[in-house]
């Protein structure tokens, strides 16, 4: 399953796109590539519907956005 969506950095919006590689309860994996390089992503679900995103770049860094 693809998802894609977008994040803004220094007022400039930029898309993204991501693979599903499993799905447990209220937690999200996948993967993808943008123009940061490959990543992996973690997603948490909260009870509210509100989720908490972790895009962690392979061989670089983490990106925690609110």
């Amino acid at each position: 399953m693809n998802y894609s969506g977008y994040y803004t950095y220094n007022n400039k919006k930029e898309t993204f796109g991501f693979d599903v590689k499993k799905y447990d309860q209220n937690l999200i994996h996948g993967e993808g590539k943008d123009e940061g390089g490959p990543f992996s992503v973690e997603i948490k679900i909260k009870k509210s519907l509100f989720c908490t995103m972790k895009k962690i770049y392979h061989g670089a860094h983490t990106v925690n956005p609110l």
